[in-house]
């Protein structure tokens, strides 16, 4: 899964370095509870999509943002790394590279989506 942070919007993204689908774009403006910073935000849906979709995890943005996501997260064991120099401008194809090289470099099983999934449900 891609994470990609701005100051004011996130897109999160799950693939295995060849395909890739946007799961969701949420901006500010549409937080529900002002009372929570907006990368708090993001951690609770990332915490939502995770317990569904037990997968590695590759965050985008720039050194701040990245730097103070890194510090509220409650779901770094699943973070493999953080990449910065981002500014929400990174491409698809610039995600799926590096999700390729680093997915490669783990030697990632290519079902690792369909076995953690089989495993949280105990169906396997």
């Amino acid at each position: 899964m891609a994470v990609v942070l701005t100051g004011c919007h996130a897109k999160m993204y799950t693939g295995d370095g060849e395909f890739l689908q946007k799961l969701a774009l949420v901006a500010t403006g549409f937080m529900a509870d002002p009372e929570k910073s907006f990368l708090q935000h993001i951690d609770g849906l990332l915490g939502l999509f995770l317990h569904f979709y037990p997968v590695p995890v590759f965050i985008f943005g720039n050194a701040v943002t990245t730097w103070h996501f890194k510090n509220i997260t409650c779901h770094n064991e699943m973070i493999v790394d953080f990449f910065t120099g981002y500014n929400g401008g990174i491409t698809e194809d610039a995600i799926k590279g590096v999700l390729r090289s680093c997915l490669k470099q783990v030697n990632w099983p290519v079902n690792f989506n369909d076995a953690a999934l089989l495993q949280r449900h105990n169906l396997s």
